[in-house]
C-alpha cells in the first residue's frame, strides 16, 4: 500500500498486533440503506459469500463516480481470491494455495496483504488465548459439511481427530520471504474469523487513498467508518437475534469500526438445538455464552477477531479483556435477551 493508505495501515495494523487482544463470520445489521442515504452507493453480492454496501459522503461527480466503481471491485476481487480457501486463481498464490501445499515442505510467496494477515492473526492467538486460530481448519471443515447436511452433528472422536492439526505454531511463517507453509499435511487454515474485517479496513484505506474523506462501508456486516455523514454521526444498528432486520440498539459512530459474532445466521438445527458456525477451539463445539457480541474499536481486523474471541468466552472473562484494552468497547446480547456493556460501551448509543 502507498500513500495515505499506508498511513492509514500503520494506524490500524499495529492497534490489532499490539493491543491485548483477536471467529468467523460477523452478523451486523447496518443502516446503510435505510438510514444513511450518501451520495453515492455501491452494492455487490460478488464477494465473500456476503453482501457489501458502502456509501460514500463525498461529492463525486458520474466520472469519479465509474472510477470508484471500478476501484472497489478491482479491490474486492483482488483481496476475495486472496483470501479464498475454496477455489485458486491462476497467477495468484492465496489461502487455498497454502492448504494445497500443507506439509510438503515448500514454503509458499504470498501476496503482502494475506501475509499481514496471517501474521496478525499469530499474534492475537497468543494475546487471545487460543480463542481465535486460523489453523483450526479440519475441525471447522468437519462442522462445515455437517451443517451442509442438516441432519446430524460430528461425533466428538471426529473432532478430536481433527484437532489433532490444528498448532498455530505449525503455520510457519517467513517475514522476511513473505512466505507461508504448512508444517503437516492434515492441517489447513480458515480465515473466516477475520479475512472479512482485514478486508474491509483494507477498503477503507484504498478509498482514502483515492481521495475518499467520508464513508461507510459494510462487508457482510463488518462496518468501518471513514470520517462522518455530512457532519453528524453514521447510524448503525445492531440486530435483534430474535427480530430478524430490526435493530436491538442503534449506535452513533465516526472513523471507527463495529463488527459483531453472532449465532442467528449461520448455523442449523438438530433436534430443535441451534448450532451456530463459531467454534469453540477448546471445546471444538459452537459456543453458547451469548447470542452475539459487538465490538467498536479502530481496527476491523482487530475488531473481527475479538468479537469471535468474546463470543468463545464468559461474559466475565469478556469484560475483563475489553476492560483492560484501549479504546475497545463491547456489547453482549445474552441467551435470555439482555443486554450487558464494558465500562464505556454506552457512549455509542444513540
Amino acid at each position: 500500500m502507498k500513500g495515505n493508505n499506508a498511513r492509514y495501515a500503520k494506524l490500524i495494523i499495529p492497534a490489532a498486533l499490539l493491543l491485548a487482544v483477536v471467529f468467523l463470520i460477523i452478523y451486523v445489521v447496518s443502516g446503510i440503506r435505510s438510514t444513511n442515504s450518501g451520495k453515492y452507493k455501491y452494492e455487490s453480492y460478488d464477494y465473500f459469500d456476503t453482501i457489501t454496501e458502502i456509501a460514500i459522503y463525498d461529492k463525486l461527480s458520474k466520472a469519479e463516480e465509474e472510477k470508484m466503481r471500478e476501484l472497489i471491485d478491482e479491490r474486492l476481487t483482488y483481496y476475495h481470491r486472496i483470501f479464498d480457501i475454496y477455489h485458486n486463481y491462476d497467477g495468484i498464490n492465496n489461502a487455498k494455495t497454502i492448504n494445497d501445499n500443507a506439509g510438503n515442505g515448500e514454503p509458499i510467496e504470498v501476496p503482502e496483504e494475506l501475509y499481514n494477515l496471517i501474521q496478525a492473526s499469530q499474534v492475537m492467538y497468543n494475546q487471545l488465548g487460543g480463542k481465535v486460530n486460523i489453523a483450526l481448519g479440519p475441525v471447522t471443515s468437519i462442522w462445515q459439511r455437517y451443517r451442509e447436511e442438516g441432519k446430524r452433528l460430528p461425533k466428538v472422536t471426529e473432532l478430536v481427530h481433527g484437532a489433532k492439526n490444528t498448532s498455530i505454531f505449525q503455520v510457519l511463517a517467513d517475514e522476511k520471504n513473505k512466505t507461508v507453509r504448512l508444517a503437516d499435511a492434515e492441517m489447513s487454515i480458515d480465515l473466516g474469523s477475520i479475512a472479512k474485517g482485514y478486508a474491509a479496513q483494507l477498503i477503507a484505506g484504498d478509498l482514502i487513498d483515492n481521495g475518499i474523506d467520508n464513508a461507510l462501508i459494510s462487508l457482510g456486516g463488518n462496518i468501518v467508518a471513514v470520517g462522518d455523514k455530512n457532519g453528524e454521526y453514521y447510524s448503525v444498528g445492531i440486530e435483534d437475534p430474535e427480530n430478524a432486520n430490526t435493530p436491538k440498539v442503534v449506535l452513533n459512530v465516526s472513523n471507527i469500526s463495529v463488527v459483531t459474532s453472532g449465532d442467528y445466521q449461520r448455523y442449523y438445527e438438530v433436534n430443535g438445538k441451534r448450532y451456530c458456525h463459531i467454534i469453540d477451539p477448546d471445546t471444538l463445539f459452537p459456543a453458547e455464552y451469548c447470542r452475539s457480541v459487538t465490538v467498536v474499536c479502530p481496527s476491523s481486523l482487530t475488531a473481527d477477531a475479538l468479537a469471535t474471541a468474546l463470543f468463545n468466552m464468559d461474559y466475565e472473562s469478556g469484560y475483563r479483556l475489553v476492560f483492560g484494552m484501549d479504546n475497545v468497547e463491547a456489547m453482549w446480547i445474552m441467551q435470555d435477551g439482555t443486554v450487558k456493556y464494558s465500562n464505556k460501551f454506552e457512549q455509542y448509543l444513540k
